[in-house]
């Protein structure tokens, strides 16, 4: 008398595309199997697609390529058989969707392209056919021997944004790689691409030391050169007697120096519109030009600090006909809002210092400074 085997349990089935053999797995603990029978529904229709028996002892049934369809959904069942002609019912229907595989790839990069930069923008290329959403997804940088070395975050959008890598040595073999995961649980990955990091190194001002080894017939020259490393967003720019313009365009600069403790900060500017013009990172300061009761201001912000500082602007001083200062509060008064008061081309001083972790911000016209300490 035939014995009923336990029911087996088809193991939850992530999206596949139905053009390559896919392997089934089941959960069973009865007495050794035999045999498994495969059975395929469309989930629409109900109609029986597969139904195929194979002689196996393995907890898994493999499904043969091209037997379903791209951007449909169906059901999976199994059923096993022992060596006793003992058999189990059918298990309970599993749903799984069947979907192309999709493009999934780093933009712009190839194994084997030579950068000639210090810094890597990467941006995905993601499609699917049957217009599948990204869930989210991350990118790596690896030394050439596939060491990690840095990754982003993980980003949760169906939108792919760019991420840089900042800070690459020159004449140094990268591998770069981005992973991701579909809404419906796809694992998608670029794969390794490697590229050369290879750039020329501008001439900087040094100021050199000679020294004269007479006992040893040479001349010892030293010097202290820094290359600052520097990326902009796009050629949108003009450097002309010593002042850069950018419009609709920043300057990075990511590597060469650093301020780990107390420093001091100078950037003078001019033509600056509201909002964020400067900052140093999520850890660092950011500094802001904003209008508070029809005043402009320069505001500083710390890292994820709530503490804020805000100094004015400071006013040009122009002369009337009877060589008297104008009243500043006139000044600022005549002084359109939708930008700071620079209307006489003049260049305003934003230093910032940071002593025992104490920050100080002032702003001037080379004179007349103001100033408030955090």
């Amino acid at each position: 008398m035939a014995t009923i085997l336990q029911t087996p349990a088809v193991c939850a089935i992530t999206p596949f595309d139905p053009g390559h053999e896919q392997v089934i797995e089941f959960y069973y603990t009865d007495s050794q199997p035999c045999k498994n029978r495969l059975v395929i529904t469309d989930n629409e229709t109900g109609r029986v697609v597969y139904d195929k028996t194979v002689e196996s002892m393995r907890l898994c049934a493999v499904l043969p390529g091209n037997i379903l369809s791209p951007g449909k959904q169906y059901l999976a069942q199994i059923q096993v058989f022992d060596y006793d002609n003992n058999h189990s019912n059918l298990s309970e229907p599993v749903l799984f969707y069947c979907l192309a595989s999709p493009r999934f790839r780093l933009l712009g990069y190839q194994n084997g392209d030579i950068l000639r930069s210090a810094a890597v923008d990467l941006t995905l290329d993601y499609f699917q056919p049957e217009q599948e959403r990204l869930k989210s997804y991350r990118f790596f940088l690896y030394s050439g021997d596939r060491i990690l070395l840095s990754s982003s975050d993980t980003f949760y959008s169906s939108s792919p944004q760019s991420y840089a890598f900042t800070g690459l040595n020159n004449n140094t073999v990268y591998c770069l790689r981005a992973t991701g995961e579909t809404v419906h649980g796809v694992f998608l990955d670029t794969g390794y691409v490697e590229i050369t990091v290879s750039y020329g190194e501008l001439p900087s001002n040094a100021v050199f030391s000679v020294e004269n080894n007479y006992g040893g017939g040479y001349i010892q020259v030293a010097t202290n050169v820094i290359i600052i490393g520097y990326r902009l967003k796009n050629d949108n720019y003009r450097l002309a007697d010593g002042a850069l313009t950018l419009e609709d365009n920043y300057l990075l600069y990511h590597s060469g120096f650093r301020a780990a403790d107390d420093f001091s900060l100078f950037v003078e500017a001019k033509q600056l519109p509201p909002g964020k013009f400067l900052t140093t990172g999520d850890d660092g300061f950011s500094l802001y030009i904003v209008t508070i009761c029809d005043a402009r201001y320069c505001r500083l912000t710390i890292g994820d600090s709530d503490t804020v500082c805000c100094v004015p602007l400071p006013i040009p001083r122009t002369e009337n006909v009877e060589d008297k200062p104008v009243c500043p509060l006139a000044a600022a008064q005549l002084a359109p809002l939708s930008v700071p008061p620079q209307e006489e081309d003049a260049s305003i001083v934003f230093e910032v210092k940071r002593i025992g972790g104490i920050y100080s911000l002032h702003t001037y016209y080379r004179k007349n400074p103001q100033e408030v300490t955090i």
